[in-house]
């Protein structure tokens, strides 16, 4: 890869991470987290913690692993403080990762196009 397309997907990522409600988690098998960024506190999620499960941050994730395929996708999921957030959860190797982003846009223009 060049280095303009690095540069370029490099400030993408800042924008993103800087501009975009998004947290990402990285969990064991066992969905332990291992390692998580972003922002969960501005999704209105509990602060994460090395080694806490991740069903105490977001609740929807209670009983989900293991995944019987390579990934699953959330759309609309109310979080415990009525945040609506969509997500992404796929296998990473041996572990697993979960991206979480806002989707309260989606879910305002889907409740007033139904």
């Amino acid at each position: 890869m060049s280095r303009t397309a690095v540069h370029i997907l490099d400030k993408l990522c800042q924008e993103v991470f800087n501009h975009a409600l998004l947290s990402y988690f990285i969990l064991d098998g066992n969905g332990a987290i291992k390692d998580w960024g972003g922002h969960p506190a501005r999704l209105n999620l509990k602060t994460p913690k090395k080694e806490m499960d991740i069903s105490d941050v977001v609740l929807f994730m209670h009983g989900i692993l293991p995944l019987t395929g390579p990934s699953m996708e959330f759309s609309c999921i109310k979080t415990d403080h009525d945040t609506c957030v969509d997500a992404l959860l796929f296998r990473a190797d041996r572990d697993y990762g979960l991206v979480i982003w806002d989707a309260s846009r989606k879910d305002e223009f889907l409740t007033q196009t139904q």
